[in-house]
């Protein structure tokens, strides 16, 4: 009985330094944010360099600030998903907001903000949903609205997935198209009999 306690605390003991001794690799956390670049510009086109821009949740009020730099580009990182207002300003310009701008999942959107010359006007509102081009990759997505996703078909449960025979993918003269469509994986293919 002895012998065999010693042999057991041996066993638990050679298992616990081997699993102390795996490498431990960091788990990567899903991202449920995106980020929000552009360019502080006045009404000439020429950029505005140190611009205070902020982007507001509308949802839940909170504020992400940040400031551009010298050559009047911004860079807010880590947004969560939703609508924002975004604001900028800078001395000698009025504050422009541009309301309702969304930033979506794992994208980075693009938002060029145009400051007008301060004594004209004291503040300019922009509104409604600006379309989110994102420039600076190559990448092409779009985003599902609810919807669009409850439209798509349950792959689950094969509801309102169209399900295809062989006779179905047929057509014309059999022989001719048995030997063009062959097997297309999820069924056998046809014997040499039913050509």
């Amino acid at each position: 009985m002895k012998r065999d306690t010693q042999r057991l605390i041996l066993a638990v003991t050679a298992f616990l330094i081997a699993l102390a001794l795996v490498p431990v690799s960091p788990l990567n956390a899903q991202v449920i944010s995106g980020d929000l670049v552009g360019t502080v510009l006045d009404k000439t086109g020429a950029t505005v360099p140190n611009a205070s821009v902020e982007a507001t949740n509308v949802e839940t009020g909170v504020k992400y600030p940040t400031r551009a730099n010298d050559v009047g580009e911004y860079h807010i990182s880590n947004l969560p998903v939703g609508v924002y207002n975004v604001t900028a300003s800078s001395p000698n310009f009025a504050v422009t907001t541009v309301s309702g701008y969304r930033v979506d999942l794992n994208k980075i959107s693009t938002l060029h903000i145009t400051l007008e010359i301060k004594g004209a006007v004291t503040s300019i509102e922009v509104s409604g949903q600006v379309a989110a081009l994102d420039t600076t990759t190559a990448q092409v997505q779009s985003t599902f609205e609810g919807k669009e996703l409850a439209d798509l078909p349950d792959v689950s449960t094969g509801s309102g997935v169209l399900n295809l025979s062989p006779a179905q993918l047929r057509c014309g003269n059999k022989r001719r198209s048995r030997r063009r469509h062959g097997s297309l994986g999820w069924w056998p293919a046809p014997s040499q009999q039913q050509l």
